[in-house]
């Protein structure tokens, strides 16, 4: 099993379906939090035909303390899914994707968040995606700190 975990301004799709985002790849924001998805792209293997796997959702400050927001309330999220068990000649089980859409209005301090997802089937897995918030909107672009060229190399 492997999850890609990845934060846009805006996304959506239905499992097993596509994702249209845009904004995607952001890891720097401004508080209070705009509105924004959270981007689950699910791998399953062969060998995990037939299982119903629970996750959980949560978004961790610096210390691993879950959020919570204006009116206390954690920002954990739990779902499940389920691998299918049979294939047709050819098929493969390929990527399902997940999106949860998180209102405006979060305000949280500046500093290191991350979300996790965790499965109880996969207890030595976490997947995560880490993003900073900045006090001055000004700060909160560019998102990263490198670059990369692309060359294609020739026959």
């Amino acid at each position: 099993m492997n999850i890609v975990v990845q934060l846009a301004d805006y996304a959506q799709g239905q499992p097993g379906q596509k994702v249209n985002a845009l904004g995607m790849g952001w890891t720097r924001t401004g508080t209070p939090l705009g509105i924004h998805s959270l981007i689950l792209l699910i791998e399953a293997d062969e060998n995990e035909r037939g299982m119903t796997v629970p996750l959980y959702i949560r978004l961790v400050d610096e210390s691993g303390t879950s959020v919570t927001d204006q009116s206390g309330t954690k920002l954990d999220v739990e779902a499940e899914f389920h691998i299918g068990e049979s294939a047709d000649e050819g098929e493969i089980l390929g990527v399902v994707p997940v999106v949860l859409s998180l209102a405006a209005g979060l305000p949280l301090e500046p500093g290191f968040y991350k979300w996790e997802v965790t499965s109880p089937s996969f207890p030595d897995e976490k997947w995560t995606r880490a993003f900073k918030v900045v006090s001055n909107p000004e700060e909160a672009a560019p998102s990263s700190t490198f670059s990369a060229t692309l060359k294609v190399k020739g026959d």
